[in-house]
């Protein structure tokens, strides 16, 4: 694996599945009498992207271009295929992890030339996506700072202008569970050696700093996106400049986008602007905070304030992803016209959104921050809304389970926080499962829903009770 990411021009495929995780590594340049190591680990035993970033090893190079021709000049098709390495399947993380994403390329001369601006992104719990380089050196491993529970993620890859998502790069989702069990040391394994991820060594004596301050400056608060994607860019505040940039060099900016979860990219070296993409329609807010340098962990007293931004983009733009339907980007939002001084100005909300701290924002940004101002516009979201019904969610009603497949029946729309209730208890089995539980959380799950059942038409009813009935044994309870 590279700093950032696995490229394989060739050789076997990394199979990950069962108990057993079986790699095949070639080491160094690929050539016609390389030779393979099989290494054996028990997949319970891979606690971070780093042990298994040490067993597979580092890719071959790509292949030199024939004599008198260049990869720039290659006018053929570049074959991409994107996989996700890490976390393994149904694995359990630290709530600091990093991510491996492994992209095959042919040829990969001429991908490296082509795709030289690309980004690879991920998806995590079907939010927005954050982007990392894939070329661009220096480059380190996608990291995140997720919330204990079961999460699921996934990736793709955009184009070569890194604004448009190539949707036949799509990987299959990958379940995992945030823990709170630590990564062990790999001496261990076998064919591993220990490593410390700092690029430097700690210092003989405890360092005292100023906790550094950061502060978003893309984008602009309350300023109006008609893209589907965005670059951050932030400032760092520190009485201790030369020090910082000393002990701070393997820290990380972490992001969270609408109160989820954080994805980091490098504080001070990334070779690009950490990016964000396909932002549905709306209101949305951003901050940002630091790692430790040494522990990794977040450094409360660095958080940014909150960044509030509005995203309004018009069909299809920077958007092209042929498995999702414009309208989940638009999501449940509306659009108010507002006059503020002659001027007209367009203001995005959606459904969820707190409608007085947006209106808040909205009147402090055009300097008419009373309150007044305030009701007026909750007034008219309110009023926009009561216009616009609900739109239904959309779900996929066959659940894969580790005993095979589980329907869920499909309910009317008034019946809905019902359909709510059903998934979630698919989820609350999951997560009982996963952490070899007695059943007894999924029982209490299927009891809720009997009492549920009552609220439905006879016909429903009959459907609910079957998914009860089938609901436990679909996880082995």
């Amino acid at each position: 694996l590279g700093a950032m990411t696995a490229m394989r021009g060739g050789g076997r495929p990394v199979v990950l599945g069962g108990l057993v995780l079986l790699l095949s590594a070639v080491a160094g340049v690929q050539t016609e009498d390389a030779k393979e190591t099989l290494v054996e680990i028990p997949i319970s035993d891979i606690r971070s992207a780093a042990q298994l970033k040490q067993l597979i090893g580092e890719p071959p190079a790509p292949k030199d271009a024939p004599d008198g021709f260049a990869w720039s000049h290659y006018t053929g098709g570049v074959n991409i295929s994107l996989s996700v390495l890490y976390p393994l399947e149904n694995s359990v993380v630290t709530p600091d992890f990093e991510a491996i994403v492994q992209i095959a390329a042919d040829p990969l001369g001429a991908f490296q030339q082509q795709f030289a601006d690309a980004l690879h992104c991920i998806e995590i719990d079907d939010g927005p996506l954050a982007c990392w380089p894939i070329v661009k050196q220096p480059a380190r491993l996608p990291r995140f700072h997720l919330d204990r529970g079961l999460h699921r993620m996934r990736a793709v890859m955009t184009d070569e202008t890194a604004e448009t998502l190539l949707p036949h790069t799509w990987t299959l989702y990958r379940n995992f569970v945030v823990g709170e069990q630590a990564p062990e040391d790999v001496s261990q394994f076998p064919h591993m050696e220990h490593s410390d991820q700092g690029d430097q060594e700690a210092p003989e004596g405890e360092v005292e700093m100023d906790i550094p301050r950061l502060a978003v400056k893309q984008p602009l608060e309350m300023s109006l996106i008609n893209t589907r994607f965005f670059d951050l860019a932030y400032e760092v505040f520190t009485s201790e400049v030369e020090k910082f940039n000393e002990f701070f060099n393997a820290s990380y900016v972490c992001c969270s986008l609408d109160n989820a979860g954080r994805s980091c990219w490098p504080l001070l070296d990334s070779p690009t602007f950490p990016r964000w993409m396909r932002i549905p329609d709306g209101a949305h807010s951003v901050d940002i905070m630091t790692t430790h340098p040494n522990t990794g962990e977040l450094i409360p007293g660095s958080v940014s304030p909150l960044r509030t931004f509005l995203v309004h983009a018009p069909l299809g733009a920077q958007s092209a992803d042929e498995d999702e339907d414009e309208w989940a980007l638009q999501g449940d939002a509306v659009v108010l016209n507002i006059n503020v001084a002659g001027l007209a100005h367009e203001l995005p909300v959606q459904r969820t959104a707190d409608f007085d701290m947006v209106a808040e924002r909205f009147c402090s940004s055009r300097g008419v921050g009373n309150a007044e101002c305030i009701e007026n516009i909750v007034q008219e979201i309110r009023e926009e809304f009561r216009k616009k019904p609900p739109q239904r969610k959309k779900r996929n009603h066959i659940v894969s389970t580790s005993m095979g497949e589980l329907l869920v029946p499909q309910l009317e729309e008034e019946e809905e926080a019902v359909t709510d209730a059903l998934f979630h208890a698919i989820e609350v089995c999951r997560r009982e499962q996963q952490a070899s539980g007695s059943g007894l959380d999924c029982l209490n799950q299927q009891s809720a829903l009997f009492q549920l059942r009552e609220t439905l038409s006879p016909i429903a009813q009959e459907k609910v009770l079957v998914f009860i009935g089938e609901l436990g044994p679909a996880f082995g309870f």
